[in-house]
């Protein structure tokens, strides 16, 4: 009998596994083919904005602890999407309103998951009627070296198939290692994000990058820890010199910790992104 059992064991783990090698090679034609050719850049220059955030409340010294609320995660669903043969999870938040509601992908830091996100974006989601999802990245940090846009348009799909999502207002927003990645996401991918939004970091890369012109805006404090403000202002000014628009925000007595002022940042991001033409 387990003579006769071994054949059969043995093709299913065949056909898996050349099942599961096909997802994944699915997968990374579907990334692929959502990659931007050089030939889409623009040789016109754009506006560089360099500012000072004063609108932003700071208070004391920052704390060095947070921890999503139990609220949030009770209000949040988790979802996991197949990209190739590796399921890979998802927050969303839905807001209570009625109508097309704009959609905006928060990609959370090093070491953190989506919740960390949805907690700094609930408020602003609640009060302008905004979709939030947050994904969390392929172990403790995001692959610069490997954007996946297709996993995101997938995402993207998935809940368009459950709520009313305007299409013409999907927006990025990063912090700290997801910042580098949204911007990456921003600058070499086909996907259907108009503009991005980064606090507290940046794609170092900039000669690599060849992209559409949607806009970005970087957020970050005066005594910034991680990544330097000089080449922030140096890779912004590079890239509106090659036709990319995009602003910085300098935010006096911040650093590089998020969480103090990130509902702040949210709502100010929100207004940028509500401004822009669609």
């Amino acid at each position: 009998m387990f003579k006769a059992v071994r054949p059969i064991v043995y093709t299913a783990l065949v056909f898996g596994l050349a099942l599961a090698a096909f997802a994944e090679y699915r997968a990374m034609s579907m990334d692929a083919a959502l990659m931007l050719l050089p030939t889409q850049t623009t040789s016109k220059s754009a506006l560089f904005r360099d500012q000072i955030g004063r609108q932003f409340r700071i208070s004391g010294r920052e704390s060095a602890t947070f921890t999503p609320s139990v609220e949030t995660k009770a209000l949040a669903h988790k979802h996991f999407t197949l990209h190739g043969a590796l399921p890979r999870a998802w927050y969303d938040y839905i807001p209570n309103t009625q109508g097309p509601m704009p959609l905006v992908i928060l990609l959370h830091g090093a070491g953190r998951d989506g919740l960390s996100q949805i907690e700094m974006w609930r408020e602003t989601a609640d009060l302008h009627g905004v979709a939030l999802v947050a994904p969390n990245s392929f172990g403790q940090s995001w692959d610069l070296a490997d954007p996946e846009p297709a996993f995101f348009a997938q995402i993207v799909e998935t809940i368009a198939g459950f709520h009313n999502i305007d299409r013409n207002r999907i927006f990025l927003f990063g912090h700290s290692d997801g910042a580098a990645y949204a911007q990456l996401l921003l600058m070499v991918t086909q996907g259907p994000w108009r503009a991005a939004a980064l606090h507290a970091g940046y794609a170092p890369s900039v000669t690599s990058m060849a992209g559409l012109v949607k806009p970005y805006r970087l957020y970050i404090g005066e005594n910034e820890q991680i990544f330097s403000v000089s080449q922030a202002r140096a890779i912004g000014q590079k890239r509106a010199a090659q036709g990319q628009p995009n602003d910085l925000i300098l935010i006096p007595r911040h650093d590089h910790w998020f969480y103090s002022i990130g509902s702040q940042i949210a709502e100010d991001v929100w207004g940028w992104f509500a401004s822009l033409p669609h």
